[in-house]
């Protein structure tokens, strides 16, 4: 059996770093999505994929897998500790080793790795998330948990505690078969019925990995998209390399911040970018990236209208609240009573006479004047009794 793969990664339309990680080579894969900020995501994500690079897939099983998901965890944890600006950063991972025909996975929070097999896509790992631990015990739904506030959230990933343990498992892989690799910024915006969809389309691990980013992208590309698509496909001579990789290992995303658009998928393999091929599949069209604009522009005129309708609401109150407010002030010399605030707002006065007096301000004594230049809040009885009071007065 001879493997092919392909790998495709995006910063996605919100995020302006890629913390994502990937490590491609000949029967070793990984995926990883840095957490910390700072740019503190980036740097545990792609120690773990270093790290992994050291497991050489011929002579290695579940066991060296295991050992170097822990050394991975240990050196992040001790450089966190070292390094101020790299506190508290963690990541994700979710590798794949093939071994004649068997497929060895280690797994530490919530990216994701499926198997295609038949034309049935399952999903292999467990997410070590907080929704996912309540959807296992029946306390969600996996619709409920598709929209909770939480669903970011996760329970579990390297470099968080001292020591861990990942969850390892092994399953058969055989010719025709394809295993997926992917950052929940896949699964947080493509469907598992989608992403089968697309990955039974046949094509290319190249081609599949960048149409599953675009469909990411598509969806609202919320977050950082990495995906490893890895096929088995048939060959008489056993277990043979990947001809289109080179022979040392693959490390990416190689640009972090370039813009979600096709210039943002990169393609590690074969020195092309994957763009044109795609469009190729699609009959020269490019419906990912111009419906992740439709969609970005939506999302702008549904905030522009809720903007709006809170300014209006916002005036509205106001409107009812300054027209119950009353004080006694001058208007042309003459002491009047006023509805609204005292004062204005870009040059809009907030009141207006509702009542003028008959007494002029100049000839009061100067108590009253004070009290009239004040402008204390008075209910609009109030102040017509100080306005007849006035006339009153020797």
């Amino acid at each position: 059996m001879r493997l092919r793969s392909g790998v495709a990664s995006s910063v996605g339309l919100v995020r302006h770093v890629n913390e994502d990680s990937y490590l491609v080579h000949n029967g070793l894969y990984v995926v990883c999505d840095g957490m910390g900020g700072a740019r503190a995501g980036e740097v545990a994500s792609e120690m773990a994929c270093r790290a992994l690079s050291a497991v050489d897939p011929v002579s290695s099983g579940p066991a060296e897998l295991t050992e170097a998901v822990k050394e991975a965890n240990r050196a992040i944890v001790e450089r966190s500790m070292d390094e101020a600006r790299l506190r508290g950063m963690g990541t994700t991972l979710t590798a794949a080793m093939v071994r004649d025909e068997s497929l060895i996975l280690a797994h530490v929070g919530d990216s994701r790795a499926y198997l295609f097999h038949a034309g049935k896509l399952t999903q292999l790992t467990e997410d070590h998330s907080w929704v996912a631990e309540m959807m296992r015990r029946g306390e969600l739904t996996p619709l409920e948990a598709a929209i909770h506030p939480h669903r970011s959230i996760i329970t579990k990933a390297l470099g968080t505690e001292a020591e861990l343990e990942p969850d390892v498992i092994t399953v058969s892989f055989g010719r025709g078969d394809r295993v997926i690799l992917c950052s929940d910024g896949l699964t947080g915006m493509v469907s598992d019925a989608d992403i089968a969809r697309i990955v039974g389309r046949e094509e290319e691990p190249e081609i599949t990995a960048s149409l599953l980013v675009q469909a990411a992208l598509a969806g609202g590309g919320e977050d950082n998209v990495t995906v490893v698509v890895v096929k088995g496909v048939a060959d008489p001579e056993g277990l043979e390399p990947d001809e289109h990789l080179p022979p040392e290992p693959i490390f990416g995303p190689a640009d972090r911040g370039l813009p979600a658009t096709e210039k943002g998928v990169i393609s590690a393999l074969k020195g092309r970018h994957p763009a044109a091929a795609v469009r190729e599949r699609l009959g020269g069209k490019r419906p990912s990236s111009d419906g992740a604009r439709r969609w970005s522009r939506r999302r702008w005129i549904v905030l522009a209208v809720v903007v709006v309708l809170v300014i209006v609401i916002a005036i509205a109150a106001f409107s009812v609240v300054n027209s119950a407010i009353y004080y006694v002030g001058t208007s042309d010399g003459v002491v009047a009573l006023f509805r609204g605030l005292p004062g204005s707002i870009l040059g809009l006065s907030l009141s207006h006479v509702i009542e003028q007096g008959s007494i002029g301000y100049d000839s009061l004594a100067p108590y009253l004047k004070s009290r009239i230049d004040a402008h204390d809040l008075v209910t609009k009885e109030e102040g017509q009794t100080f306005l007849r009071s006035l006339s009153m007065v020797p």
